[in-house]
């Protein structure tokens, strides 16, 4: 089959609430050189049925012969793919109304730049029944006319301490784009699969800052994280969504991809250890000197503070403390150390860092930043956001748009 220019890859589950703005927000959209292609991992809610009489070339429907984990589904899928650049979406993310148009230009850029990574910021949208852990927001979105290159190194520091999340990494998911040359050279090196091990988004960010040495980052956001019920992460995180919880864990038990080692148990559900784990199950993809380092025993001390931080700002230490307790004991290092460490050295430099980026926020404001809470919309959809957004954009004129409201 013929090349396309973009694969957008949309797994699917049980989506079926969120399904139509998700793909709404793709086909919407009259850029030709693209494939969406909807993969439907054995849905009990009829979620891709009405897709079936969607009438656009653009659309492609699959499905694995049998129930997946995420990470195997997101395998299958890429599989399918004939884009040059690929994303994925969740079923309950979307696209802004104007990707093409925006991936357009910094596709062109990457190529001059020999870069094959490509990030944005990261626009928020929140389905109704995320109140508990998220408030009432509604969504987040605030953009800025800037292009820069970022360093994978320094980032991937940052996210191990958590410092920042590795979501702010290329992960090829919603906000970021891969070249398939890169997507190929990883895939030589880990035995022919993209997919070593869990969660998925963590195995990309793996893999784009171990092949590459520096991203391009666009402050104008390329789609919509969407969180809902339905989401995995929330439902690990301490959502109230205990089906989606106990389908995901069970479905990474019985996965053939391995979760162990030095990361401990997924139920952690840490983003520093997700992120380091991710980083040793891929390996193959980094000098020996650079894993050796991942392993050494003050790198590792570290990461475990990093991670006790974060356990303790969001409130779960106390129900994941044995978890917490056999992580220590697997890596063999001192609880007393750790905490020390965690409080004398991983507290201050979040606490620093947070005082810098609030200062620097304050300095430089973005042209654009909306904000919509539940209570003044209760009926918001993604697809009104990405329209509202839009029409924000070609209001003010926004870089690159210029006065035909075009980019």
């Amino acid at each position: 089959m013929p090349r396309v220019k973009y694969s957008i890859l949309l797994p699917l589950h049980n989506g079926g609430r969120y399904l139509q703005d998700c793909v709404e927000s793709v086909l919407r959209q009259p850029f030709p050189d693209f494939e969406l292609i909807v993969s439907d991992d054995h849905s009990t809610d009829g979620a891709a049925d009405r897709l079936h009489s969607r009438p656009d070339p653009r659309l492609r429907l699959t499905a694995p012969p049998r129930r997946l984990s995420m990470a195997e589904h997101w395998e299958f899928l890429l599989n399918q793919a004939r884009g040059e650049w690929l994303i994925f979406v969740g079923q309950d993310d979307g696209l802004q109304l104007y990707f093409f148009e925006l991936a357009e230009r910094l596709t062109a850029q990457a190529d001059r730049e020999g870069l094959r990574a490509i990030m944005s910021e990261r626009a928020l949208f929140f389905w109704p029944g995320c109140e508990k852990l998220y408030g009432d927001r509604a969504l987040y979105f605030r953009a800025e006319p800037a292009i820069r290159r970022k360093s994978c190194r320094l980032r991937t520091l940052s996210a191990l301490l958590g410092l920042e999340n590795y979501f702010e990494l290329p992960q090829m998911y919603t906000t970021s784009l891969f070249r398939r040359e890169l997507l190929d050279e990883a895939r030589r090196k880990l035995g022919g699969q993209i997919f070593v091990t869990h969660p998925q988004d963590a195995n990309l960010a793996a893999i784009a800052v171990s092949l590459e040495r520096k991203f391009l980052f666009s402050g104008i956001p390329l789609g919509w994280v969407g969180t809902s019920p339905r989401s995995a992460g929330m439902a690990i995180s301490g959502g109230d969504a205990e089906e989606v919880r106990r389908d995901y864990l069970e479905k990474i038990a019985t996965s053939a991809l391995p979760y162990d080692g030095p990361g401990g148990d997924f139920r952690l559900a840490s983003t520093e250890l997700y992120f380091w784990n991710a980083l040793l199950a891929t390996r193959q993809l980094r000098t020996p000197r650079a894993n050796r380092r991942l392993r050494s025993r003050w790198f590792r001390l570290l990461i475990l503070a990093a991670a006790e931080c974060s356990l303790r700002r969001d409130g779960h230490f106390q129900e994941r403390h044995e978890l917490f307790r056999e992580l220590l004991h697997r890596n063999r290092c001192s609880s007393g150390l750790v905490r020390v460490l965690a409080m004398a050295v991983i507290g201050p430099l979040r606490f620093g860092c947070r005082g810098a980026g609030f200062l620097l926020r304050r300095l430089r404001r973005p042209p654009l930043w909306l904000r919509r809470n539940r209570a003044e919309a209760p009926e918001l959809t993604l697809l009104d956001a990405a329209g509202e957004t839009l029409q924000r954009l070609r209001e003010a004129q926004f870089p690159p748009f210029d006065r035909t409201g075009k980019i």
